[in-house]
Formats: structure tokens, sequence, C-alpha cells
């Protein structure tokens, strides 16, 4: 017996995207047009790179698989693994110090809110979408998995760049920093965000409830 395509209304652009990688059958992941691993994503000026990339190389834009044997979300799923976040050469600690305050928090979990995404779509597909509260309302942001990386010149091994979950394979940090840069225009305007906006895009505008 044939499955029942979901009505149109409970379809969300992330299911079009991947219905149409299924139907082109070419074995191949998404390739955000609007975010593409290209310098006008990373900075704000093509032909100025900021100080805190002076001396990088180049960037290497890589999928989660190239980075991890297995990747997935989240990985800190027992008390004595925490939600944790490292900073790249990027300065967006504002970002990833709003997003561990988010991750705390333990009334509610505002982490897995932001992912609007099955578990599985990121690896398979390389799509995945985010949620951010913007004007009194969730806006989706969906976006491809390639993230900046860094090679390592004699293993050939590929490092984040940016920020990065410390716990092996843990992809929810660095995805989440991509949607966001997304959002704001690039990853260096990270650098420039501040901590209530970051609090209300990230909490759906429940900050009364959170003790900073």
């Amino acid at each position: 017996m044939a499955t029942m395509a979901a009505p149109e209304e409970d379809r969300s652009d992330e299911d079009r995207i991947i219905e149409v990688l299924i139907i082109e059958g070419q074995n191949r992941q998404y390739e955000d047009t609007d975010f593409m691993p290209v310098k006008p994503s990373l900075y704000l000026s093509e032909k100025h790179v900021p100080d805190y990339d002076i001396d990088v190389p180049y960037i290497v834009w890589c999928r989660p698989s190239q980075i991890y044997e297995n990747p997935s979300y989240f990985t800190a799923m027992i008390p004595q693994v925490p939600y944790c976040a490292a900073m790249g050469s990027l300065p967006d600690q504002v970002f990833l110090g709003v997003l561990m305050a988010v991750s705390s928090y333990q009334r509610q979990d505002l982490v897995s809110n932001i992912f609007a995404s099955r578990p599985e779509d990121f690896n398979t597909y390389g799509v995945y979408t985010c949620r951010f509260y913007v004007e009194g309302s969730w806006v989706d942001v969906i976006t491809d998995t390639s993230i900046p990386c860094l090679r390592d010149q004699n293993t050939g091994a590929f490092t984040h760049a940016y920020g990065f979950s410390p716990n092996d394979g843990e992809m929810w940090i660095s995805l989440a920093e991509k949607a966001y840069a997304k959002a704001v225009g690039c990853y260096e305007s990270l650098q420039k965000v501040k901590v209530r906006e970051v609090l209300m895009h990230l909490n759906g505008g429940r900050m009364q409830q959170m003790r900073m």
C-alpha cells in the first residue's frame, strides 16, 4: 500500500528541499545558494579580512562527515557530559555565551526548540533548519551543513575554524552558529551582536524566566 503524502500545509520548506534532492536522485547534499561557501558569507567585506583571521592561510568549508566519523546534533545525553562550547578564531563570545545560558536552562529544553529538523536529515541530505524568535514570531532559517574549517597541513584533518563543541562528533554549536550567521548576514557580524537581542532570538522572548 502506497504511503500517503503529507498535506501541503504540513510540509516545511526543508521537506520540499529534500523532496527535490530525492527526485533528482543524484546522491548529492543540499547547497544553500543564499549562503554559499565564499568570503561574503564569512566577512563584511570581501576585500578585507578581519584581524582575527589575518593569520589563517585559508578557510575550507566541510560537511560534518568530513570532520567527524559519526557526527550528530547532540552527544551530551548523559549527566557527566555537559553541553559546552569552544571558541575558534572568531570572537563571538556573546553568541556562544548566550547559547550556553540557554542550554543550561533546566525548566525547559530550549536548545531542542531551536532546531526544527529531523535529527537524521542534516547527515543524509545536508540540510537543517533553525528557528529564531523575531518580532513576536518564530522565523525558520534553512541552510546547508558546510562549516568553515581549517586543514592540518601535516595530517590533512579538518577542524572547526569558529565555534564548536569539544564533545567529539557533536555539531549543534557549529550548526546553530552558521544559521545565526546567515540570519545576521555573515560570520563576522556575530562579533557585534548584543546579549539582549541574542537571548530574545534564542529563547522565544522568555527573558524574564532566565537568570543570567
